[in-house]
């Protein structure tokens, strides 16, 4: 017994005396480059539909009017300075191209709409130059699909030729103007945007539709959703934590609070969400301090100098939460966020991050930058991240003093019991 006191209290010094924000191994993280977002599709790179909220497009807005289709959402362009225009940030999603990819064997298609004649231009942006390609508008007044090679645009203005295999595509632009001699500018609707490689969209297209709508009941979005979690942390969850599954114990969850105080009011208001959602058999157990029996552990420091220790109990699931002050304050805390989320995934425990509630209205621009920070973070490691700012939200997505009261916590477990119960679901499923 008192060799294994010993035991312990060597490795919590050894934690203790790690720098603050020093990076744990970084031995598994998201390789966006080689992620394709449907397996049973491998020639497929990327596809949009619009059928969610997307950060990667700009320059325009999502509809469900006409002309989009009934049920379905569209990308309406805008119109200014004698064009309508889109932008699609490569760079804002796991897609990297072509990355060491052959051009020539990159295939771009997307459905287009124009209520006027007019012409389509193509143009491709990377860090030393663009190409671009112009097409006729197929049909005005009807949807008609555009498709091309990356290779089939070139920059003849500088006499470099077609796009290079060793560029990576920043941007891909998306401009319709007037037919010659025309005033009117058409007003233009992009849907389905579809690469792919080696494989001509058109024959792998209709895959594409069936594996999407699993792709988005799987997915969820912090501005809808009010947590993330994507195909791509569901692959790299499912793959880190294979060698892991004979010693997990089944549903257990590990709970870090914001501060020792809040820890087990977090840990009761899991256990009391759980039954709610029809899950009875989940154990839940709050951070504790190996020095002091029965003395429950939260924010920052504890989660950097003692998640290890506690990770020993093999949970299945650890709820890291940081409060608002640590979050606001001096210092890298989405730094210790970072080390304590690898320390979980190579334990093989799924992490799971609580964003802090705004308090005050004057909080929103400096808690912003923090939660940016932290979602590049889980985005890189894939790690779900859940927004607590969510449930003090008014039905225009603005904080709502009236909503930030004592209730706050309760719903954040709500909350996050269900993005437990969506995580452990979606990984089960082959």
């Amino acid at each position: 017994m008192k060799t294994t006191s010993l035991i312990l209290l060597i490795a919590l010094l050894v934690a203790a005396t790690l720098p603050a924000g020093e990076p744990a191994p970084e031995k598994v993280v998201l390789q966006p480059s080689t992620w394709r977002p449907y397996k049973e599709v491998p020639d497929v790179l990327y596809f949009e539909s619009f059928e969610r909220l997307t950060a990667a497009v700009e320059k325009g807005k999502i509809v469900s009017d006409e002309p989009s289709p009934l049920g379905g959402h569209t990308w309406k362009l805008d119109t200014a300075n004698n064009e309508s225009v889109m932008i699609f940030h490569v760079f804002q999603t796991p897609l990297k191209l072509p990355h060491g990819l052959n051009p020539n064997s990159i295939f771009i298609q997307f459905s287009i709409y124009a209520d006027e004649p007019g012409t389509i231009t193509v143009r491709a942006v990377h860090q030393k130059g663009d190409y671009a390609k112009e097409f006729p508008i197929p049909k005005a007044k009807t949807w008609g699909v555009i498709s091309l090679k990356l290779s089939d645009l070139q920059n003849k203005d500088k006499d470099k030729g077609p796009p290079l295999a060793e560029h990576v595509i920043k941007d891909l632009e998306i401009h319709v103007k007037p037919a010659p001699k025309k005033k009117e500018i058409p007003k233009a609707w992009v849907d389905d945007i579809l690469i792919t490689l080696n494989s001509n969209p058109s024959d792998v297209r209709p895959r594409v539709l069936f594996a999407e709508k699993k792709r988005i009941d799987m997915e969820r979005q912090l501005e809808r959703d009010g947590f993330t979690y994507t195909m791509a942390v569901n692959d790299f969850l499912k793959t880190s934590m294979k060698p892991f599954k004979a010693h997990i114990k089944t549903k257990r969850v590990l709970v870090v609070g914001p501060n020792s105080a809040q820890t087990p009011i977090w840990r009761d208001q899991l256990k009391t969400a759980a039954p709610k959602l029809k899950e009875t058999t989940y154990n839940f157990d709050v951070g504790d301090d190996p020095l002091k029996p029965d003395a429950p552990i939260g924010g920052l420091e504890d989660m950097r100098t003692l998640l290890l220790y506690n990770l020993q109990k093999d949970p299945e699931f650890v709820v890291l939460s940081i409060g608002l002050e640590e979050a606001l304050g001096p210092g890298r805390p989405s730094e210790t966020l970072r080390v304590a989320a690898l320390r979980a995934l190579e334990s093989g425990t799924v992490p799971i991050i609580c964003l802090p509630a705004q308090s005050k209205p004057e909080e929103k621009d400096k808690l912003a930058l923090f939660v940016k920070s932290v979602e590049s973070m889980c985005a890189t490691l894939g790690v779900p991240l859940v927004d607590t700012n969510f449930v003090t939200k008014n039905a225009k997505g603005e904080f709502d003093a009236a909503k930030a009261g004592p209730q706050v916590i309760e719903k954040t477990m709500t909350l996050t019991m269900t993005a437990i119960k969506h995580i452990r679901d979606s990984m089960s499923k082959e």
